[in-house]
């Protein structure tokens, strides 16, 4: 009896933990932009493009980001921008490099109310241009 108790309980603590953690976020979407998802996989080419104006005055200035065919997303290891290069663990990533990159997606609003966005990198693959794009 106490075995079917336990499970019960367990049950419905596990199903009110569910509910609550399904209502945050527009149902666990990304806090900025409900319509990405939080984790997720970009796949495309480094590409070195404009920086977004961060501060004023507005200082000039190119970011690495993975290009897909829609949009940049700038990538950010340990919080920060790349300027020069892409260093990530022991390999250094070169321009067109065709990319598999995991990572938090994140859209944000510069000081000339530009839209950009950011991938967090969890990790990634490196791969030849044509496989699994």
């Amino acid at each position: 009896m106490q075995r079917k108790m336990f499970y019960l309980l367990f049950t419905a603590i596990l199903g009110a933990v569910a509910i609550a953690n399904s209502c945050k976020d527009g149902g666990g979407g990304n806090p900025i932009d409900p319509s990405l998802p939080m984790d997720t996989t970009i796949i495309g080419k480094l590409v070195y493009t404009a920086n977004p104006c961060d501060t004023e005055p507005c200082l000039p200035g190119v970011v690495a980001a993975v290009m897909t065919s829609s949009i940049n997303y700038i990538i950010t290891i340990n919080g920060s921008w790349c300027w020069e290069e892409v260093i990530i663990g022991s390999d250094t990533l070169k321009l067109n490099d065709s990319l598999r990159i995991f990572g938090t997606v994140s859209k944000h609003i510069d000081l000339l109310n530009s839209v950009y966005y950011e991938i967090k990198v969890i990790n990634y693959e490196k791969f030849s241009g044509g496989k699994n794009e």
